[in-house]
């Protein structure tokens, strides 16, 4: 029986780790294929990893002893190299966070190595190191993205081979949206991600507070849920909503009961400064939500246009004007949510086809 071994930076619930996921599962329920997972940190959806396969992982030593012996023995790479004595038929790397441990994967496996990469060029000059970046692309087999904008960043930006960068569709597995609204009198615009100044946070709150001075007679409610209550950006704009006296708008923790929150908007909104190809915009869609995103932002648009609006770069104003679009067009709002799911189904949800592509791609 042939084994994958997937490496992962943690096993947090966010958008990488998700994709993973879900994408480890169709895996599973299609082929007879072993699958193991080596994680640098931990997480709180590792135990449904453990349901997909066996999970390591790596332990580290507490305390200033403890520091010292982690630097001068770091257990990631003991862990790396146990793991690969197994000689594994493909190793997939997951998120480019993983580059700075791509030699010691390399040094002890000699099969085809793969990068999953799921993200832009701010975000990945920020986590990784130039030299590190260099060796992830210059010692992985192939390179794998979600879409065609990320395929073509890394072509133009780090002179990647165009024929090494294949597009893996992400798999998204549907869920049940059948709850209602609990207040159908609002009109509830949703948006999702941690609290940063690349989710574009700051832009939502900005948005709420043009939308309602524009539109007082709306009953127009901003929802955000993602985020670190103590983080520095969350509490700078839980004090910018509270200076502005802002009641229609909420930051609330995130929450692993996602489909309670797609199943009580009208609308979502993708605020990000930059965002790959973001889960969240695929979710939405699977519960019958059109989305409004900038351009420029990523590949959102890719699968945005013509099932939701696509707005100019950080234009608040235009993003308002599609809200209020929306609002005075139900039909349209409900007609592209219907369009956005059709959408998806081909896209993304095809479960057999999405799996085929991926083994068609790290042969």
């Amino acid at each position: 029986m042939k084994h994958i071994l997937f490496i992962a930076y943690d096993a947090k619930r966010a958008g990488s780790g998700i994709l993973l996921l879900n994408l480890t599962k169709a895996i599973k329920e299609i082929t007879s294929y072993g699958i193991d997972f080596l994680f640098r940190h931990d997480g709180d959806i590792l135990n449904d990893f453990k349901e997909v396969g066996k999970v390591v992982c790596v332990k580290y030593k507490t305390g200033i002893a403890g520091k010292l012996l982690n630097k001068l023995f770091d257990p990631q790479v003991s862990a790396i190299k146990k793991l690969l004595l197994k000689q594994y038929d493909w190793v997939i790397v997951n998120t480019v966070l993983n580059a700075d441990v791509i030699k010691q994967i390399r040094r002890y496996h000699k099969g085809r190595l793969v990068c999953y990469i799921h993200e832009l060029e701010v975000a990945m000059d920020f986590l990784i190191s130039s030299s590190s970046r260099k060796d992830f692309f210059n010692l992985v087999d192939v390179v794998m993205v979600p879409c065609l904008t990320v395929k073509r960043k890394i072509e133009e930006i780090y002179q990647v081979q165009a024929s090494l960068i294949k597009i893996l569709p992400y798999y998204i597995p549907s869920k049940d949206y059948s709850l209602k609204k609990s207040n159908e009198n609002r009109f509830i615009i949703g948006a999702c991600g941690n609290v940063e100044l690349r989710k574009g946070t700051d832009l939502f709150v900005q948005l709420a507070k043009y939308f309602i001075e524009k539109h007082p007679g709306v009953p127009a409610q901003f929802v955000w849920i993602g985020g670190n209550s103590q983080s520095l950006d969350y509490k700078l704009l839980r004090a910018d909503i509270n200076k502005c006296r802002l009641q229609n708008i909420s930051l609330r923790p995130a929450t692993k009961e996602v489909a309670l929150f797609y199943a009580g908007i009208d609308l979502f909104v993708l605020a990000s400064r930059e965002d790959p190809y973001p889960l969240v915009v695929l979710e939405a869609a699977d519960a019958c939500i059109p989305t409004i995103c900038f351009s420029e932002a990523g590949g959102a648009p890719e699968f945005v246009q013509g099932t939701g609006k696509v707005i100019n770069y950080l234009d608040i104003k235009q993003m308002a004007a599609g809200i209020y679009d929306y609002y005075l067009q139900p039909q349209l709002r409900r007609a592209d949510g219907e369009k956005a799911k059709a959408k998806l189904a081909v896209m993304h949800q095809d479960k057999k086809h999405i799996v085929q592509q991926f083994f068609d791609i790290i042969t």
